[in-house]
């Protein structure tokens, strides 16, 4: 039997995850008050409040339940008309919304409310707007709703608090009709001290409801709809549950492993094909094996699925900083978001926040420029930064639009050159993405003038850094007076990829498809020699080689093998708008693979992100595409190829 301090904390983990949620919802509907002050609006921010309040005081979470009860104040305030939203206003309860996440947060790692330091400041600022008769009001009075509602003994609770009306939550069974007080708490029309004075003269035979309307404070119509829901009305049941995400780490990973099993057993059918091709069993065995590949690839997509999360979890949060942004930098500019729903694992998902964050203030910083400079540029006074999410293939694209400056790439170029990143001949050679590469150089920026935002030569390169960890590329495309796009590539998850499989020498490899732009076969009279590189000219563009034998190596032969009619093997990999080949001696074919660590003895070995297992039980490595591109990595490019 589960003991009582067990269902306490079953009880408190609820809390705890029910508070994140409204919380993230809260932080969205505050800063839309500002333009929309409708009783609609208020009355959802209210309910969030008081819902938290509710439970914190059944928990004995005072402090919590203290500054709950405050906001909700204020905001009833407000609903009532009594003041009206001001920028002052909204100020103040997002400082009390932070504070109570800070209060939330050491509930869930301390086990105890543990007070913030900025508490005490904040539960002044918000007894300025208390109303006078209630300024003192206590956050748990022993009068409330739930003498309207039957009580429900502790141990008959449900273990997930759902939109709890009041101190003690508790669902009303679909069976009992429930009470008016409790509904129109529950929609945030009424509070709890206004159902402790109504009580007063219910009792002296006049209607909830009637008093209510008689005070104005809810109107005839909002009694109506209510008394409508009193009575029961079967509906769908929630479906959903909550899961540890341990618990779908461990089927990821027990999914991987299905892949492996299923690679493997088709490879061994191959070989038993070879040997007895007239055996009429190795027809079934080919039907189970297609059967089981069928089935693995449904369960690998289903798991995937229960990972994924909408990017509006990360992205949701950035009003919030515009607002900020918008008052301390004096710009007029309004962030458009588009593709909230597109969903990313899990994992990206906790790792892509502060990237976006970056770019964004970036934006702000360098991209859009002072009303009077758009105006006199003959742009709106106000600028606009677009935030885009959409699946591209196996990716997923994330582009940060703004409507600003530009970039402007001569000042880049200068810039490298003076910090001797490279030379003046060299910088002249380069393309306009080359140049505008230099930015994400540690220690690389422009700004003439250091700014809280951003000019303090950190940033752009650490975005470089957390993206290409989560195997994702970055892009840059500017134009001057006409404003930046930041394109950022990812892929849907971590796990499980479809490679490339090669071999080099006696060597198997795998090159992340996501990276390979096509597959060439080349005579060796069409690759060139110029200035000591070996090149080749596809279509019109000059694209270097590289020999991976050489680059991994790999002994045995100098020289690059060709196939039977002759022609060399290229793999044309791309980064952006950068192109290079890759020579290598057979292409093996795509094939889906589940990406495991190189471990602690081997990581940072230049060249390879990781490694997997092929159906044959051997360990191939995979290559890491970036470091090809990297100036720091040594390749064959700068090598010349004997081909035989």
């Amino acid at each position: 039997m589960t003991s009582e301090s067990d269902e306490l904390k079953e009880i408190v983990n609820d809390f705890i995850v029910e508070s994140e949620e409204i919380i993230e919802k809260l932080d969205q509907k505050m800063l839309s008050l500002e333009k929309d002050s409708s009783s609609d609006t208020l009355n959802q921010v209210f309910r969030g409040f008081h819902t938290i309040k509710g439970t914190s005081g059944f928990l004995g979470f005072q402090k919590v339940s203290n500054l709950t009860h405050l906001s909700e104040n204020v905001l009833n305030v407000l609903r009532r008309g009594e003041m009206s939203v001001t920028p002052e206003i909204v100020d103040i309860l997002l400082e009390a919304l932070d504070v109570l996440r800070l209060l939330v947060s050491n509930i869930k790692e301390e086990g105890q409310e543990s007070s913030p330091e900025n508490l005490p400041h904040v539960l002044e600022q918000l007894k300025k707007f208390q109303p006078a008769e209630k300024k003192e009001a206590p956050a748990a009075p022993e009068k409330t709703a739930e003498q309207a509602v039957p009580a429900v003994p502790a141990p008959e609770q449900e273990k997930i608090i759902e939109a709890p009306a009041a101190k003690m939550e508790e669902k009303v069974p679909d069976e009992e009709e429930k009470k008016l007080g409790e509904i129109l708490i529950q929609e945030g029309l009424v509070t709890e001290e206004d159902i402790q004075d109504a009580l007063k003269e219910q009792e002296q035979g006049q209607k909830l409801g009637e008093i209510f309307i008689r005070r104005g404070i809810i109107s005839r119509e909002q009694l109506e709809s209510t008394l409508k829901k009193q009575k029961p009305k079967p509906g769908k049941i929630d479906q959903t549950i909550r899961v540890e995400v341990s618990r779908l780490d461990n089927l990821m990973n027990l999914v991987g492993e299905l892949v492996l099993g299923r690679n493997r057993l088709s490879q061994v059918c191959k070989k038993i094909e070879g040997a007895c091709y007239d055996d009429r069993s190795i027809d079934d065995l080919n039907e189970t094996i297609a059967q089981l590949g069928m089935i693995s690839g449904d369960l690998q997509e289903s798991i995937m699925k229960t990972r994924m999360l909408p990017i509006q979890r990360v992205i949701g949060k950035f009003s919030r900083i515009i607002r900020s942004l918008q008052k301390s930098t004096k710009k007029e500019f309004d962030l458009k978001i588009s593709g909230e729903d597109t969903e990313l694992d899990k994992s990206i998902i906790e790792e892509i926040g502060d990237p976006l964050v970056h770019l964004i203030r970036n934006a702000v910083d360098h991209g859009i420029e002072y009303p009077e400079k758009r105006i006199a540029a003959g742009k709106p006074s106000k600028g606009t930064i677009h935030l885009k999410a959409f699946h591209e293939g196996h990716n997923i694209i994330i582009e940060i639009k703004d409507d600003g400056k530009g970039i402007e790439t001569d000042k880049v170029r200068e810039k490298a050159i003076k910090k001797n990143l490279v030379t003046r001949q060299k910088a002249d050679l380069m393309s306009k993405s080359e140049i505008l590469n230099f930015i994400f150089y540690p220690g690389f920026s422009t700004a003439d003038i250091v700014t809280e935002i951003s000019g303090r030569g950190v940033g752009l390169d650490v975005v470089k850094q957390n993206i290409t960890r989560l195997k994702g590329i970055i892009e840059i495309d500017t134009e001057l007076d006409r404003g930046t796009v930041f394109r950022i590539k990812l892929p849907l998850t971590l796990a499980i990829i479809q490679a490339l499989v090669i071999e080099v020498g006696e060597e198997i490899f795998a090159i992340p498809l996501s990276s390979v732009v096509e597959t060439v076969r080349i005579l060796p009279s069409e690759i060139y020699e110029v200035e000591g590189k070996n090149i080749i000219n596809l279509r019109g563009t000059i694209i270097p080689l590289i020999d991976l034998k050489k680059s991994f190596g790999i002994s045995g032969r100098d020289t690059c093998k060709t196939d039977e009619t002759g022609r060399v093997y290229i793999v044309i990999i791309g980064v952006a708008e950068k192109r290079k080949g890759l020579i290598v001696e057979k292409m093996l074919g795509q094939q889906e693979i589940v990406i495991k660590s190189l471990g602690k003895y081997l990581r940072g070995i230049p060249g390879f992100s990781g490694c997997t297992i092929m159906g044959d039980g051997k360990i191939t490595l995979i290559v890491d595409i970036e470091k090809f591109f990297e100036d720091s990595v040594p390749v064959a490019a700068n090598q010349t190829i004997e081909i035989r």
